[in-house]
């Protein structure tokens, strides 16, 4: 998967959130520096627990719950594909100085792996 046309565009470094166990007080003080939040299809719902509106929600979307919750501020870009895992989606339709990740290890193994292989693609 390249990157696409529709490619999102940030000056600022993004934070890149997944579904997994993340350390909140963390995720806090990053937050709080005003850089942009991309959820990955299920983090968007650690982020709705959170109170917090993601920039844009990507992914295949078979696990996010409450869809009609997130503003119209909050773009959401839908994969049909089952190639890539929605870390990698998000990394090739988004294009920023920097990414920070949390929510991606731990939860489960395979995509541990997963999304660790494609770091170093």
């Amino acid at each position: 998967m390249n990157k696409r046309d529709d490619t999102l565009q940030f000056e600022r470094p993004v934070i890149l959130v997944g579904p997994a166990d993340f350390d909140n007080d963390l995720f806090q003080k990053l937050a709080g520096h005003n850089y942009a939040i991309i959820a990955a299809d299920g983090g968007a719902n650690r982020l709705y627990d959170l109170n917090i509106m993601p920039d844009a929600i990507i992914g295949d979307l078979d696990s996010l719950k409450n869809r009609d919750s997130f503003g119209t501020d909050t773009k959401i870009i839908h994969f049909q594909e089952q190639q890539t895992t929605d870390f990698e989606k998000c990394l090739n339709c988004v294009d920023a100085p920097i990414f920070l990740a949390m929510g991606f290890t731990g939860k489960r193994l395979d995509h541990t792996l997963a999304n660790l292989h494609t770091i170093t693609k």
